[in-house]
């Protein structure tokens, strides 16, 4: 059996008789390092495809007249973006007096969907009433590699359903995202972002990752038996043990068998857990209890990573 795992782009979809459908998709050499042995075998093969989007596509509303955003955003020191609402236009809703309605249109533009769930990892987006979900527990399990599927179970909605509320967000969030990306590019090295310091380059550490992806090789650059996916480590110290993260089943045993609790964890999450274990899904588990799903999934999240630090002989 082979697997392949790519980013293509959609190139073409044609209809064609009998009802049948053909997707043509397109994507680079240097993807398929590797993998164009096992890509010829598969021709007129059958196989499991899943497309998801890696743009997020939104509109901006543009006034026809000045042809300029109708909405203005700043960042603050801290990272956060804001609305700016001209002195004017917030006077005049101060005292009341309404507003001239300005001819508007609506600009469709587009974001690399990395940027918009990287601003969500980062605490940064807003939560909106009418979007009650833990939406940085959603982009955090999707990092990791889980599933639509067993992501959704857990909080009793259906897949599509869970992939429709988040483009909905994500498409909602993306001009501040956008504005916060640009906001973070522009930052001098060894300022604090992204709630982590940044590195300077004096500070670089001694070992360096170098992803498949991120590079192109030259022919002959890797040696006989190197995997291109693999992670390739430079100035190791001889002897040094590299750090294994525990898997998230680990995590949960150690939940429940050690119970560990924080200050700063408002929530009996050995218990919580226990109670998941038994079949009820962590929406049901926050309806039960008077709380928000998000909240209860952003508090979970922190306190894993408490219970991973310990796991790993850190200190909490």
């Amino acid at each position: 059996m082979s697997y392949i795992r790519i980013n293509p782009i959609i190139k073409k979809v044609n209809m064609k008789p009998k009802g049948v459908v053909e997707i043509v998709l397109e994507t680079t050499v240097s993807q398929l390092r590797g993998s164009m042995d096992a890509l010829g075998n598969m021709i007129d093969d059958k196989a499991e495809v899943t497309l998801d989007s890696l743009v997020v596509n939104y509109n901006v509303e543009i006034n026809a007249k000045t042809e300029k955003p109708i909405k203005h955003y700043k960042v603050g020191e801290d990272g956060v973006v804001t609305e700016v609402i001209p002195e004017g236009e917030q006077l005049e809703a101060d005292l009341g007096i309404p507003k001239d309605k300005q001819p508007v249109i609506e600009v469709p533009e587009e974001i690399d969907r990395k940027i918009v769930d990287e601003f969500i990892l980062n605490l940064m987006a807003p939560p909106y009433e009418d979007l009650p979900y833990p939406f940085f527990t959603f982009a955090e399990r999707l990092k990791d590699g889980e599933s639509y599927d067993r992501i959704s179970s857990d909080y009793g909605i259906t897949a599509a359903e869970m992939i429709r509320i988040l483009d909905e967000y994500r498409a909602r969030i993306a001009p501040l995202a956008n504005k916060w990306f640009e906001w973070k590019e522009s930052q001098v090295p060894g300022t604090v972002i992204d709630n982590k310091e940044s590195v300077t380059e004096s500070d670089e550490p001694d070992t360096e990752i170098v992803e498949s992806d991120q590079i192109e090789l030259d022919k002959g650059s890797v040696g006989e038996g190197t995997l291109l996916n693999e992670e390739v480590s430079f100035n190791q110290e001889e002897g040094e043990k590299e750090l294994v993260e525990p898997a998230a089943e680990d995590i949960e045993s150690f939940i429940l068998e050690k119970k560990p609790v924080f200050e700063d964890i408002p929530f009996d999450f050995p218990s919580l857990l226990a109670i998941k274990k038994s079949g009820k899904s962590w929406m049901e588990i926050a309806t039960s209890i008077n709380e928000s799903s998000g909240k209860l999934g952003t508090a979970y999240t922190k306190y894993k990573k408490k219970v991973k630090d310990i796991m790993m002989g850190g200190a909490a």
